[in-house]
């Protein structure tokens, strides 16, 4: 009992500080991309996000190990077997070494080749997009090589470090930003090269941290072949899911680049970046529930994992409605009072997205327990499959009606599908969990976000636009959530937030006595 309260008290703790550093990157960050675009242009702005987002594409392979990195680092730590987390500490660094060497062969090679012949870019900016590509290149490998490091601190649930190094680099993009409008050469390449330094900075700040932590971290040529064989096998598995979830992004963005042009994808960026600020906030609390839920299942304890597993989708949901449903509600608001020029269709590309990312959210979130078991093979090519045949399905539907709508409408359609095959997937891996008890509570957790939804909406009509409307919607959508997210939690539960209020409210009045 006691261990449960101090792994609960880890959770929440880990959890706080994710959000605190989620929270200071979103300040920042809406504040930095407003800053950029009207520094930039919508052009210049449009090229770094279609370059930008095209090298992050190359880096699938990346997000393949990344995942596998964590659940194996996790999965070993779950079994208290030291010596062989350190034997896959090593495959694991060697591993993503041979995946950089991989990522720069491909984008030195295929990724030029596609940005000089297939990209609509005006041709006085080519110079300076391939400059973006280039710096975007070695920020990735920094990306890349810092995986191990970054999978390890997660894995042992030191989520303040985790949460102090990247607001670092979040402290260094704003410094740069701020600095962008006294630079005198071309700003896109100054910005782009001064990214590459920032990543540089918190790339060498995670390693150091790791060598002197924790002793594993230190590469010892300790690397089994069972073990490699094992992460090989498992990337394997998943590298054509992660593939198409990244040829799914790109080549819509491609798309949209094509059918409608650059000031299309500055609006999908910048709604991009609004969106995944949500996203983001709920995905803290999935960061710090992953590591528990591996390690119960590894420790066979499904009771556990079962109320991890519960307790955790209550909690992301509600997470990303709270800031979901002002967004969708007041998208247009937002977009007006965060940047000067709003580049068209933003507003409309942001609530479109919100509705993907709550899919993808709850379908990652599911995905862990997948994980957990290391049976990813059908899940890979379910997601892989369908990712990849979707940007196909849209392109036919764009050449009919150029309706630039059909491309997120796509992407809604697709993820739903995805989610229900996780969902069955992970009754069948792991039949020990009751997956109608889990669904049923996701069922009400979402029925209180649509009801808040629609109440939000109709409240919004009673006001005129603007910033007090913005702050009426977001507090009544508080209001409601929080109510509602309380009435669905189970009696166990509520009795906890119970006794933990008095317990607070107890303390307080003390203190005053």
């Amino acid at each position: 009992m006691t261990q449960a309260i101090s792994s609960k008290r880890t959770i929440a703790k880990n959890s706080i500080m994710l959000y605190i550093r989620m929270l200071f990157a979103m300040v920042v960050g809406v504040y930095t991309s407003r800053v950029v675009l009207e520094i930039l242009g919508e052009a210049d702005f449009g090229i770094y996000s279609l370059i930008g987002g095209l090298i992050s594409g190359l880096a699938f392979l990346n997000n393949t190990m990344s995942g596998a990195s964590s659940r194996f680092l996790t999965f070993e730590l779950g079994r208290n077997d030291h010596k062989k987390l350190n034997a896959t500490l090593d495959s694991i660094l060697v591993i993503h070494l041979m995946i950089a060497l991989l990522v720069l062969v491909v984008a030195e090679t295929a990724g030029l080749w596609f940005i000089s012949t297939k990209l609509n870019i005006p041709a006085d900016r080519m110079i300076a997009a391939k400059w973006v590509f280039q710096a975007a290149v070695v920020s990735t490998l920094l990306s890349i090589i810092q995986v191990p490091y970054t999978s390890l601190i997660i894995a042992r649930e030191k989520m303040s470090v985790f949460a102090y190094f990247e607001i670092l680099g979040i402290c260094l993009r704003l410094i740069i930003v701020l600095s962008l409008k006294y630079i005198m050469s071309d700003k896109l390449i100054a910005y782009a090269l001064l990214l590459v330094l920032s990543s540089l900075i918190v790339f060498c700040c995670y390693r150091f941290y790791c060598l002197r932590h924790f002793a594993e971290s230190r590469y010892t040529r300790s690397q089994e072949k069972g073990i490699t064989k094992n992460l090989l096998s498992f990337f394997g598995l998943n590298l054509f899911g992660n593939f198409g979830t990244i040829f799914n992004d790109q080549a819509l963005n491609v798309l949209v680049n094509k059918f409608f042009g650059l000031v299309y994808n500055a609006a999908t960026g910048v709604a991009t970046t609004l969106s995944n600020y949500v996203m983001a906030l709920s995905s803290n609390t999935m960061t710090a529930y992953r590591p528990p839920v591996i390690k119960a299942y590894a420790g066979g304890d499904f009771q556990k994992m079962e109320e991890l597993m519960e307790e955790g989708m209550k909690m992301i949901v509600f997470l990303f409605a709270l800031f979901a449903v002002p967004v969708v509600v007041e998208a247009d608001v937002l977009m007006a009072l965060w940047l000067k020029e709003v580049p068209p269709g933003a507003a409309l590309f942001c609530r479109f997205m919100v509705a993907v990312l709550l899919l993808t959210t709850i379908r990652y979130y599911y995905t862990i327990g997948v994980h957990a078991t290391g049976k990813v093979k059908v899940l890979s090519i379910c997601n892989g499959a369908l990712l990849c045949i979707n940007p196909f399905v849209i392109w036919l539907l764009l050449k009919q009606y150029a309706f630039v709508n059909i491309v997120y409408l796509g992407s809604i359609v697709a993820n739903a599908i995805l989610l229900v095959v996780v969902i069955v997937l992970l009754g069948r891996l792991v039949p020990e969990l009751r997956m109608r008890f889990l669904v049923g509570s996701l069922a009400k957790i979402l029925a209180v976000v649509a009801l808040a939804l629609v109440a939000v909406y109709g409240f919004s009509f009673s006001m005129q636009p603007g910033f007090l409307r913005l702050v009426a919607s977001s507090a009544l959508s508080t209001v409601l959530l929080s109510a509602g997210g309380y009435l669905s939690l189970s009696r166990v539960q509520r009795e906890k937030i119970n006794g933990f209020a008095r317990e607070k409210w107890s303390r307080i009045f003390k203190k005053k006595k």
